[in-house]
């Protein structure tokens, strides 16, 4: 199954004060000409490589989880719960995946 990915107020909001701030320093400011000319080729340089990271779609098989992104996809092996909580106080408990063996983690929303 595939899914958009959505980005989130908070991500929209420091996106466009983060550009329209390094707009006002560029444009408004007045700096030097060579300054200008730098941050003007940060700023593209930044706005590029972010659009190509940004995620564009999740989606999952039995085994892996896929990111979908403009470049590559990343791939990334699933974790299966042997033992732990589902989403009560959390999500924690001994996991197992190919890569790293056994462990025990926890899991939460930043």
């Amino acid at each position: 199954m595939l899914q958009r990915v959505a980005l989130s107020t908070y991500s929209w909001i420091a996106t466009i004060i983060c550009f329209y701030l390094n707009l006002f320093f560029i444009f408004f400011n007045q700096p030097p000409r060579l300054i200008q000319l730098l941050l003007t080729v940060l700023l593209v340089v930044m706005s590029t490589v972010s659009l190509f990271y940004m995620p564009i779609s999740i989606s999952a098989d039995k085994d892996t989880i896929y990111v979908n992104r403009s470049l590559k996809i990343k791939t990334i092996p699933m974790a299966i719960r042997i033992c732990g909580s589902g989403g009560f106080f959390g999500y924690w408990g001994w996991f197992k995946e190919r890569d790293l063996g056994k462990y025990f983690a926890y899991y939460i929303h930043s």
